[in-house]
């Protein structure tokens, strides 16, 4: 899992990021709450999120 960016004030919980190259990458964001996620099996990003303020992003599959 990678985090890339300004990461602030977020809530990320309950993520599964297996068999990835750059799973999971957050730029720019803001107090979000992003959680219940799962990445598997993804190559150069299996979850992007950029520029957002604000959001909310929950049990997502990817």
């Amino acid at each position: 899992m990678y985090f890339v960016g300004k990461i602030n004030n977020n809530k990320i919980s309950r993520n599964i990021v297996n068999y990835n190259r750059e799973g999971m990458v957050l730029s720019d964001g803001n107090k979000n709450y992003i959680s219940e996620n799962t990445v598997s099996y993804n190559e150069e990003g299996g979850i992007r999120i950029s520029f957002c303020d604000y959001s909310t992003i929950t049990r997502n599959n990817a």
